[in-house]
């Protein structure tokens, strides 16, 4: 079969540069508020070098250790905070009229369930329960203790926050920091009768205890168990607590339960931050259940990255658990997608002695996968030159994962003479494919050429390449357009596409930032690619675009994800610091949208993902200035606009079909209608071979009766305005057209009629006319 397609795409950008441009329709958008949901109770095994996790739950704006005679209360208060805030309680006596009540147990039984932790004392069982927005102490007194009198629980409380001396009264204890700022209370306490009703109950503080006292009346009169009720809470901080940075926000779509995952990461102070998996519907509606959480205060963990394997459904999320002194290491959890119940392990990745890893993301893999891939900076704090950007492979396809051997992706130059190098930042697209091929993605990196002895730090620029399942990688590469001479720094690249059989499917796009060397703003870019997957070296690499105009900050730029469109093959969406952009295969911009529109204050771009039906799932969060507190984090979805479905009129005079398709993927309204695509056709069936077929097309029609003429079957009409012809020679059973669709073309429907000769007939004869309508 001869094809000449690229006439076809030649003729149509030529026809349509005199038409008016347009905007393209918006993507139809829903959006909500993500919830950090309870925590359940859990522990965890201990770390190789943080120690001990102990045991841990949390609410929303706090956290609380469950210890073996007390808890320990930490209110999440952000990124600025220089130090955790943390509130202790342990009970320390319980009398009745003076005098210890011998049948309270000294050593505390300690049980609990998912949000309830029980120190059992006999006659009293001291309980926590974990509510959304506080911590609810009760005191359970189980029988009437043995002597009349008032009954005072005393409990010892420790930590780094203060109270004034207060005096018994039925009203909340503040606690402060050293600066006076109330960030905790304990709250008022209720003796709660069987009845229901509610009897005020007098506390105290002398700076060292707080005591509860029980009026004897109370006792007397009460039916048991008998339940005393205070609360513990944050004061409200109004800046909010979530970490910011654009490796805490991350998703994945699980298109098989309908739900999405996604990576949240607090803080309680600037050295304490957790991280949460939090799984909510598609839409971010209904409930939110915190699924996976890492929430010791012996280490913070700084990053967190979320992907999926599909054989059958796992989530994985990568972390990075920081130590303090330039230490820290990448761990990781995985979990069934189909279950929402609450799984704290964790494994490690081993480093060699002196090294320490960050800096991860993880790739997934769409269809029948068993393996995800790590990729994680790997850094030798005492060397100038680091270790380079390391990838590990682990199976989860077993009941208990297996961590392949790390191997390093890039340690050295590209066939340079400079004296180092410094390669950072690694991303991996989210979604690999098994193939014929062995299974892999591309890995995107930032890498700092050093051009002396001294360290003085020159050109930063971008290296992309393929890395396989079985611990290999591509001995070419890839980097931007106009990467030599270095004439702009391009730094911290997100990437996304996914490998396929066919090369059509081996597209990928690549955002970063940059800036002239020479000095000037910095922009946000993008670059497309083709790299077969298994390939030593990419095919094909498309027009650099500018989404972002110049500024003078790398913050107001920075890329937050890259997610593409699995349908397509031809559009990506980007969000950056000022919003997202969907672009096409060829980097033109088709759309911009800020977030909110409303809010005019920093925008902190989080992960995005691409569902099956169309849509692009992404999180986001705000602030009022670069690295202060964000605010909310926010879930939306934007859906590819729909235009009316193709469809088929006029009269035929013989026995062919047209109809618009693509060389592969997806085919339906939202997908192969897309302005942009660069992979639809015209696909004429129903001929034998030898046919020798001339497609007309136009953006009007007609209908014109050419019955009579010579050459032309009886029954045949003109039903196009020819604009542009195209011939084909079959020479099997069927013809096809390959026909991208610029993004030159405004909102329009396209026309097209197939005439043809059939072998060994010299009478033209003709289709019915199809009608495209393209979606902006």
């Amino acid at each position: 079969m001869l094809r000449i397609p690229t006439l076809v795409l030649a003729g149509l950008a030529l026809t349509t540069t005199a038409l008016a441009q347009s905007r393209p329709e918006p993507m139809a958008e829903v959006h909500g508020n993500v919830k950090v949901a309870r925590v359940p109770i859990h522990t965890a095994a201990a770390d190789p070098i943080g120690g001990d996790y102990g045991t841990w739950a949390g609410g929303a704006d706090y956290k609380v250790e469950f210890q073996e005679r007390g808890i320990r209360f930490v209110p999440y208060l952000g990124p600025t905070e220089s130090t955790n805030r943390e509130f202790g309680f342990e009970l320390e006596s319980v009398t009745v009229a003076g005098q210890p009540w011998r049948s309270v147990t000294r050593d505390p039984q300690p049980r609990h369930d998912s949000f309830r932790y029980e120190f059992d004392r006999d006659a009293i069982v001291e309980a926590y329960d974990v509510r959304e927005h506080g911590l609810e102490q009760t005191f359970v007194i189980t029988r009437r203790p043995e002597r009349a009198g008032d009954l005072v629980l005393c409990g010892r409380v420790r930590g780094n926050v203060t109270a004034r001396q207060h005096e018994a009264d039925h009203r909340p204890i503040a606690f402060s920091d050293e600066n006076g700022r109330a960030v905790l209370e304990y709250g008022v306490a209720f003796a709660l009768r069987d009845s229901g009703a509610k009897q005020p109950i007098e506390s105290s503080f002398d700076g060292e205890r707080i005591r509860l006292r029980v009026p004897a009346a109370i006792l007397e009169h009460s039916t048991y168990p008998l339940v005393i009720d205070p609360v513990i809470a944050n004061v409200a901080i109004p800046s909010g607590s979530y970490a910011a940075t654009t490796r805490a926000l991350d998703i994945v779509v699980d298109e098989q339960n309908n739900r999405v995952f996604m990576t949240l990461i607090r803080r309680a102070s600037s050295g304490d931050g957790d991280l949460f998996v939090i799984a909510m519907d598609q839409h971010f509606t209904g409930t939110a259940t915190t699924v996976f959480a890492d929430m010791a205060t012996s280490w913070s963990t700084t990053e967190g990255s979320v992907s999926s394997a599909t054989n059958p459904i796992k989530i994985v999320t990568a972390l990075v658990r920081s130590y303090g002194n330039q230490d820290s290491a990448v761990a990781y959890n995985v979990r069934p997608g189909a279950s929402l119940s609450f799984n704290g392990v964790v494994g490690f990745v081993p480093r060699p002695a002196g090294l320490y890893d960050f800096r991860v993301d993880i790739g997934g893999m769409r269809a029948s996968g068993t393996h995800v891939m790590l990729v994680f900076e790997r850094r030798d704090p005492t060397q100038l030159a680091i270790e380079g950007v390391t990838a590990a492979a682990l199976d989860i396809s077993g009941s208990t994962p297996v961590l392949g051997a790390p191997f390093p992706i890039r340690s050295a130059g590209f066939g340079t003479s400079f004296a180092f190098f410094r390669t950072s930042r690694p991303s991996i697209t989210k979604h690999s494919r098994t193939a014929s091929q062995p299974d892999s993605w591309l890995v995107a990196f930032q890498e700092r050429q050093i051009t002396g002895t001294s360290g003085v730090l020159d050109v930063d620029y971008i290296v992309a390449r393929q890395v396989s399942v079985n611990g290999t990688h591509s001995t070419g590469y890839w980097t931007p357009s106009q990467t030599y001479p270095l004439t702009h720094h391009r730094r911290a690249p997100r990437l996304a596409g996914r490998p396929g059989a066919v090369d059509g499917y081996n597209q990928y796009g690549v955002a970063f930032i940059e800036r002239p060397v020479s000095g000037g703003g910095f922009v946000s870019a993008f670059e497309g690619l083709t790299w077969p997957v298994g390939a030593q070296w990419p095919t094909a690499s498309w027009g650099q675009s500018q989404l972002s105009p110049a500024t003078g900050a790398a913050f107001d730029s920075w890329i937050g994800d890259v997610a593409a469109d699995l349908k397509t093959r031809s559009h990506w969406l980007v969000s950056t610091t000022s919003g997202l952009h969907r672009v096409d295969r060829s980097g033109v911009e088709l759309e911009f949208a800020s977030f909110p529109p409303n809010v005019t204050n920093y925008f902190y771009p989080g992960g995005i993902d691409f569902m099956g039906a169309g849509q692009f799932v992404t999180l986001s969060c705000h602030a009022q200035a670069p690295f202060a507190f964000p605010g909310p984090v926010t879930g939306r979805v934007f859906e590819n606009p729909t235009p009316p479905l193709r469809d088929w009129t006029g009269p035929t005079c013989g026995t062919a079909n047209i109809e618009w398709t693509t060389q592969f993927g997806r085919n339906g309204a939202r997908f192969d209608q897309q302005i942009g695509h660069d992979f639809t056709q015209v696909q004429v069936t129903g001929t034998p071979t030898g046919t020798l077929h001339f497609l007309l097309y136009s953006f009007g029609t007609q209908v014109l009766d050419l019955t009579g003429t010579g050459g032309v079957a009886n029954g045949c009409w003109l039903l196009v305005q020819p604009t542009w012809n195209q011939l084909l020679v079959q020479n099997g059973t069927d013809a096809r057209w390959n026909f991208p669709l610029p993004t030159a073309l405004p909102n329009l429907t396209l026309h097209f009629q197939d005439w043809y000769l059939l072998p060994g007939n010299a009478t033209l004869r003709s289709t019915e006319r199809l009608n495209v309508p393209i979606a902006k």
